[in-house]
Formats: structure tokens, C-alpha cells, sequence
């Protein structure tokens, strides 16, 4: 009895507190509690749907892959074939050509393939009237007929490859739709936790998160040298049927520990048909070496790697054109996965855009005091990230509108535009006498950059 009175009291005193709060403080409660649902369901399917496009994606990989050594075989098989008709058919016509009856029979029943009779009895027709017999090389029909199952074949593996190509890029859109929804889900959580109701508001995706984001996908970019690296790795602990099982931590760590890297150069190799991947545990890599890694299979990798970027860069336009867009964001997000349903124009607590009461101006950059050149200029080298050079520090510091400046949102720093009333080369002057005094430090490899001297 006592625990249904304290539950009536709590009840109670819980709608109380939900009637003193006030209308603008319930719209955000319900949107939070909306967006929770939804971002939580569509993380969940997005993961789902991104893990089962990568695995076709491999499925059909492996099989392209395979087909290709069959198609090789196949090739063999029938240029074999060619050969040994050219031969025949040298040695028919030098018996034809004595008149060696006997020998022609002999030919005829015991070495004639029953497949090229048809060929053989156009041959004889077209000398016996007087003209001279097509060569076989030349000979269209015959050679498509040979090499018909090798062009089904090469056919097949094109089919296999392009749609594993589609759904790799099924894959890295599901996956770049899951990150957005994450992050989404963190920040909608963490609204709970705030007091200051525009804080709660507040959807965090500003124009100076975009340094991040490049910064992000520039650290995936991969040397094209990478993947002829690995290749001599996998060539070199194959036996002698091509099989090979590498410590794939072993790896990894030869690659600074990036998993993921070594991951996706094994796609590139088995893309570019110089390896097979095979099911192994998490900790190794296995698989079969199908051919050497030379000049096309370079250029194959290279063709991956930069396809890789691209949808990278793509990824990033796409998520940037949903936060910097001026229509309504749940019904980008409803058209997205398929839903032709209206959510309501202008209806309240839809989203920032429709209604312009949750709309909240970002905060300012943490103040930097800039006083005079020299402040400015280490303002810039501790707080520009990614971490610029003294170039373009010097572009930043004289207001440049520059692609890479507008980019990394390095227009957003503090010092930005500060010196804008001097020239470009006096700064970078000065850049320099700060790092020959000491107060700045340059890093080492061939794009240094500027960091305070501790």
C-alpha cells in the first residue's frame, strides 16, 4: 500500500513539474524526445543496411575475382585450341597437296577435333574451287566460336564488379548516414542536461566544425605507394599455390596501428584483382595472390583510392549541404529514407528552420586578445586547426578569401583579417623572425607547420 502511495505521490508531484513548465521548455522536451526516437531507429537500420551492402560488396569482390582466374584458364584453354587447329590444318594441307589420301583419312579419324569438321570441310570446299582458305587467325567466326565461353566469362566479372562497386557506395552512404545520426543522438541526449533553455536548443553543428571534418578526411588519405607495399608483404609469405596468412596486427602496426587502413588496402588490392581475400579470424588476414602487382594493377589501385576520396569529399557535401540548408530538415531526413509523407509547413518545434524561435546563434570564439602583430600572429599558430604553415598563416592573418582558407573556416578565428593593412610579405616576415627568436617552432616533414614554442 505504501509503495502506491509514494508511486501516486511521485505521479503527482511529476505532473506538477510538467505543468509548471513553460511552452517553449515543453516544445523542446518533445522534439528531443522525437528526435531521440527517430535518430535511434534509423541509426540502428543504417548500421544494419551499411554492414550488409560491405558484405555484398566483398561477396562480389571475391566472386569477380574469382571469375577472372577462371576467365585466364578459359583464355588459355581456347588460344591452346587455336594452336593446335593451326597445326592440324598445316599438316592437312601438306598431305592435300601430294595427294596422300590415306594420310588425309588418318588426319580426318584420329587427330581432327569432331568440333572443327565444319571448318575443315569450308576450308577443303573453298580449294577445291580454286581460291585461297581464310587462316584460321583471321577467320572471325571461327575465333568468336573458340573464345565465346571467355567472353561470357569476361562479361560475367564486369557484372560482379560494378555491382560490388554499387554497393560499396551503398555501404560508405549508410555508413555516412549512421555517423550523422550518432552524432545527432549524442547531442539530443546531452540536451537533458542543460539548464539555460537556448543551450538545450541549440543544435551543434556550426561553420568552424568544418576544420574538423576536413581535418578527418585528410588523415584518411593514403599513399598510392601503400598498396604495392602490401602486396610485396602478401606476395612474399604466399606458398607456392599463391595461399597466404598474415598477422594482420603485425600489419597494422607497420601501418602506425591503423586497422582501418590496412583494411581498406586489402580492398584496393582485391578490387584491382592481385588478391583474393578469404573468411579468417579478426587478427589475421588470409586469402590467395591471383596475379603479380604491376603497372595495371597500380593503376587499378590508384583508380580505388581516388574513388575512395571522392566519396569522402561527397559525404562531406552532402552533410553540410543538410546543415546549411534554408528548407525544412525532417523532410530532408524523410526523403531520405523514402518517406513522401508532409511533416507540415512553418509547424512548430518541426526543426531550426521552420520554426525560427529555436534558432540560437552560435557562441563567439573563446576571446584572444590581439594587440599587435606578433599576438596575432601566435593566436593564429595555437588556435588554427588543422595547424597552418607560416604561409598560410600570413594568408589568414591578412583576411585572404582563399578556397582553403574558407574550407578549414580559418575566416573564424579571432585574428582573422587582423593585419588586413599590411603587406602580405611584411607579415611573413615577421613569421619568420618569430621562429629565428625562438617564440615559434616549425614541425618537421615536408609540410611543416607553426606551433608556440613551449
Amino acid at each position: 500500500m505504501s509503495a502506491v502511495i509514494a508511486t501516486a505521490q511521485g505521479t503527482e508531484t511529476s505532473e506538477s513539474t510538467t505543468d509548471n513548465l513553460a511552452r517553449p521548455e515543453r516544445i523542446i522536451e518533445i522534439v528531443a524526445v522525437i528526435l531521440l526516437g527517430l535518430a535511434t531507429i534509423g541509426t540502428a537500420w543504417c548500421a544494419f543496411q551499411a554492414a550488409q551492402w560491405s558484405g555484398a560488396s566483398t561477396d562480389l569482390a571475391r566472386q569477380a575475382s574469382t571469375q577472372q582466374v577462371e576467365n585466364a584458364r578459359v583464355f588459355g584453354l581456347a588460344t591452346q585450341t587455336v594452336a593446335y587447329d593451326s597445326a592440324f590444318v598445316a599438316q592437312y594441307a601438306e598431305a592435300a597437296a601430294v595427294g596422300n589420301t590415306r594420310l588425309l583419312s588418318f588426319y580426318r579419324a584420329s587427330l581432327m577435333r569432331p568440333e572443327f569438321k565444319p571448318v575443315l570441310d569450308e576450308w577443303e570446299a573453298e580449294l577445291n574451287a580454286g581460291q585461297t582458305p581464310t587462316p584460321l587467325v583471321d577467320d572471325s567466326e571461327y575465333l568468336a566460336a573458340q573464345f565465346a565461353d571467355y567472353q561470357k566469362g569476361v562479361e560475367v566479372a564486369e557484372q560482379q564488379s560494378s555491382k560490388g562497386q554499387v554497393a560499396g557506395d551503398n555501404a560508405s552512404a549508410y555508413v555516412a548516414v549512421t555517423i550523422l545520426l550518432a552524432v545527432t543522438l549524442f547531442f539530443i541526449g546531452v540536451t537533458s542536461s542543460f539548464k539555460f533553455r537556448p543551450a538545450r536548443a541549440l543544435l551543434l553543428a556550426e561553420n568552424r566544425d568544418r576544420a574538423l571534418h576536413v581535418h578527418f578526411i585528410k588523415s584518411e588519405e593514403m599513399d598510392a605507394d601503400l598498396p604495392g607495399w602490401l602486396a610485396d608483404r602478401i606476395t612474399a609469405a604466399a606458398d607456392g599455390e599463391g595461399r597466404y596468412a598474415l598477422d594482420a596486427i603485425a600489419e597494422a602496426r607497420a601501418l602506425r596501428g591503423d586497422g582501418e587502413r590496412l583494411r581498406a588496402l586489402v580492398g584496393h588490392l582485391t578490387r584491382a584483382g592481385v588478391i583474393a581475400p578469404a573468411p579468417s579470424a579478426p587478427d589475421r588476414i588470409a586469402g590467395r595472390v591471383l596475379a603479380r602487382y604491376d603497372g595495371r594493377a597500380a593503376a587499378l589501385c590508384r583508380a580505388s583510392i581516388e574513388e575512395g576520396a571522392r566519396a569522402r569529399w561527397r559525404q562531406y557535401r552532402e552533410i553540410w549541404a543538410y546543415v546549411e540548408q534554408d528548407s525544412c530538415r525532417r523532410l530532408a531526413i524523410l526523403r531520405h529514407f523514402g518517406d513522401h509523407s508532409e511533416p507540415g509547413s512553418g509547424a512548430s518545434g518541426c526543426c531550426d528552420v521552420c520554426d525560427p524561435a529555436l534558432q540560437v546563434v552560435a557562441p563567439p570564439p573563446d576571446p584572444v586578445e590581439i594587440g599587435n602583430l606578433d599576438e596575432a600572429i601566435l593566436a593564429v599558430a595555437s588556435c588554427a586547426r588543422p595547424a597552418v604553415g607560416r604561409t598560410t598563416c600570413a594568408e589568414i592573418l591578412h583576411g585572404s578569401r582563399s578556397k582553403k582558407i574558407q574550407r578549414n573556416s580559418y575566416d573564424g578565428l579571432p585574428a582573422y583579417g587582423s593585419s588586413s593593412h599590411m603587406r602580405r610579405a611584411d607579415i611573413l616576415a615577421r613569421v619568420d623572425e618569430l621562429i629565428d627568436e625562438g617564440r615559434l617552432q616549425t614541425s618537421g616533414g615536408p609540410y611543416p607547420v607553426l606551433r608556440v614554442a613551449a
